[in-house]
């Protein structure tokens, strides 16, 4: 029903004013820097893991347990380095120039962050991992109440009202097919798989 981005956001500070700067600083002295989430497994942990393996750097992981404000905070003063975390909550520290936006998660840079390259535009096209919502029903469903659920929802997601809510909000209305939403499940559990299987990431 919708798709948001994520940012890396990096302390101000940081001796740093860009991706590849910050990536350069990260190499020199691996391991020196940390970064935030808000717990093991959640989508700024992974996130910022999955950013660390295709930038090929080294970074002590600082949990927050569900408070993006406490990973924030910490941001601003200095305690952590980085934090991966979704455009619609960092916009305003972004804006009001208390945290550094280094990169976006998005295919293309977002109109409420518009100086902001997306992770493409600085070399790294793998660094994809957008927060998603979706619409799931038991296996057993029915195909025609999957098609009237489908149906129902596409209309919904095609209203020019609902659309401007969530672009308010830095989300992006989409809908696709029964069939598109497996294949994409398929892939997202394979890459989350994978990232999981590499890190020895368990439940705490």
């Amino acid at each position: 029903m919708a798709v948001g981005y994520q940012i890396l956001l990096m302390s101000p500070k940081l001796p740093a004013t860009n991706l590849k700067e910050f990536i350069a600083l990260a190499k020199k002295e691996p391991g020196k820097y940390n970064f935030a989430s808000i717990g093991i497994g959640s989508a700024p942990h992974m996130a910022a893991e999955l950013f660390l393996s295709v930038a090929d750097i080294k970074a002590t992981h600082v949990p927050y347990r569900g408070s993006s404000q406490q990973a924030i905070a910490a941001l601003i003063s200095g305690d952590v380095g980085i934090f991966v975390v979704g455009t619609s909550t960092a916009v305003p520290f972004v804006n009001a120039g208390t945290v550094r936006g280094l990169a976006v998660t998005a295919p293309k840079r977002l109109d409420t962050l518009p100086n902001i390259p997306t992770f493409a535009e600085e070399g790294l096209p793998k660094m994809d991992y957008s927060l998603w919502f979706a619409v799931l029903a038991p296996s057993a469903t029915p195909p025609a109440i999957i098609k009237k659920l489908h149906d129902d929802i596409a209309k919904a997601v095609a209203d020019p009202d609902y659309q401007k809510a969530l672009h308010a909000r830095g989300f992006e209305a989409q809908s696709n097919t029964p069939e598109q939403m497996a294949v994409f499940l398929d892939k997202d559990y394979l890459k989350n798989r994978t990232l999981i299987q590499k890190l020895g990431l368990q439940v705490d």
